[in-house]
């Protein structure tokens, strides 16, 4: 199949992700966990997973675990608060691959030499599933707003140093507001898509879902969340549109934060 047709794989025709066509294993069982467990580190109360000590909680073995074919570098911008991250999602799923560092708390990527490239769509960034990827052994993400990328990529000199790589535009599925257009996508999201670009293009064939649970948790909070509106029947007034198949009757208020943040356990 050619390589347009490889890359619609598992989106719909929004352009968006599409969870139910995805080899995604089955986090049903989520919806069962009652209250919160202590972390054994920082010994705060978290739902799922601490996401400041990055640790797992709760049954651990239904947890599924992602091998990647490189290393990932997140940097993440410490005014943002990590509970509100989808990058998270990566470490906690990716753990022997994906570190994540604060900003301005990272490495000298001058001394990495070509085996690093930086995710970011600049001018001259190739896409990911057009690269020569040999010898490449670590991708950098920043994982924060677009205003505060121009500062990492400035003061930490990124884009001096890295080569950068792009993926090809999509939809985002996000539920967080912002002001940029619907193919700004979440950070899970891009690290997704890099990595089903970089099996394009190495590994021979069909894709194969290796990377698709790397949406475990972003997939359960999508629908959990779209079921938080759709059974309340309330608006959600932050994006036209994001509840999906919402009856037009649907009342005209929206849920308060308090009630986002009970069915969002990040």
């Amino acid at each position: 199949r050619s390589l347009r047709k490889k890359m619609e794989q598992g989106v719909d025709d929004d352009g968006k992700l599409d969870f139910a066509s995805l080899k995604i294993s089955s986090n049903d069982f989520l919806n069962e966990v009652e209250g919160r467990f202590k972390c054994p580190n920082c010994l705060e109360n978290k739902k799922f997973f601490c996401y400041d000590c990055y640790i797992l909680l709760g049954d651990v073995s239904r947890i599924p675990q992602v091998k990647l074919p490189i290393k990932v570098d997140i940097i993440h911008y410490p005014g943002e608060h990590k509970s509100k991250s989808t990058a998270v999602h990566a470490r906690m799923l990716a753990p022997d691959d994906v570190t994540i560092m604060e900003f301005p708390n990272i490495p000298d990527y001058s001394t990495f030499g070509n085996d690093t490239v930086l995710l970011f769509p600049s001018k001259d960034a190739q896409y990911a599933s057009e690269m020569d990827w040999t010898g490449i052994k670590r991708v950098v993400v920043v994982d924060s707003t677009w205003q505060q990328t121009t500062r990492i990529l400035r003061e930490g000199h990124l884009t001096e140093h890295l080569k950068p790589v792009k993926i090809h535009s999509h939809h985002t599925r996000f539920w967080r507001y912002q002001t940029k257009g619907k193919d700004h996508l979440a950070t899970i999201e891009a690290i997704y898509f890099f990595f089903r670009e970089w099996a394009q293009r190495n590994v021979e064939g069909e894709y194969d879902g290796r990377f698709d649970n790397l949406l475990f948790y972003y997939s359960y909070f999508y629908n959990l969340i779209q079921g938080l509106y759709k059974t309340s029947k309330k608006n959600f007034r932050r994006i036209e549109g994001w509840v999906e198949d919402q009856a037009p009757e649907v009342v005209d208020a929206s849920a308060s934060k308090e009630e986002l943040n009970e069915k969002d356990p990040q």
